[in-house]
């Protein structure tokens, strides 16, 4: 080849210089790990004011892998750990619109008035929330799958008179493995 910016396939290609091959760099090994995080850590890579992050659980990986998504340290649940940065972007980007799911433990009993508007969007200062599917399994503990990342859920929460305040008790958000499926 002597024109400069020919692409190639450097796994099917045979690339020599002056006829010595040369070795192309081999594409990562991929890794994908479903960890069940615990109270107390914080889905991050690092954090000055988190006294502990999910890397800590993953000390034992040899590959750099990154969690996809946050749980923040008063929640319990399904986190993806992984290095495919293409995973990582259609998981979270908002317009593949993948549904995650969690369980919200409320202090009260929301009204039907107040499922009612989490099923048909909530205004925010930052916005209207896309609509969520909403369901009471408990008088306390409400199910909501969302395509919009966890800070709405909290906005979302706060933001009914019905429900005074978010209680945090085991589960209060929870991926489950089938939200993520694309």
């Amino acid at each position: 080849m002597t024109e400069p910016g020919v692409k190639i396939d450097p796994q099917t290609a045979v690339i020599t210089f002056d006829g010595e091959p040369v070795e192309t760099a081999k594409p990562p090994k991929l890794v994908y790990i479903m960890l069940n995080k615990p109270l107390g850590f914080v889905s991050t890579v690092s954090d000055p004011r988190a006294s502990k992050t999910v890397m800590e659980l993953l000390e034992q990986v040899d590959e750099r892998v990154y969690p996809v998504g946050r749980l923040d340290m008063d929640s319990e649940g399904l986190l993806i750990v992984t290095n495919d940065g293409e995973l990582t972007h259609r998981l979270t980007h908002p317009s593949y619109g993948v549904p995650k799911e969690y369980l919200v433990h409320v202090e009260g009993e929301p009204s039907a008035g107040a499922v009612r508007q989490l099923r048909d969007g909530v205004e925010l200062e930052d916005g209207m929330t896309a609509p969520a599917r909403v369901a009471v399994v408990s008088p306390s503990l409400l199910r909501m799958v969302m395509f919009q990342s966890p800070p709405f859920l909290l906005g979302l929460v706060f933001c009914f008179r019905e429900l005074p305040q978010i209680e945090i008790p085991p589960w209060p958000r929870r991926f489950t493995q089938t939200s993520w499926v694309a």
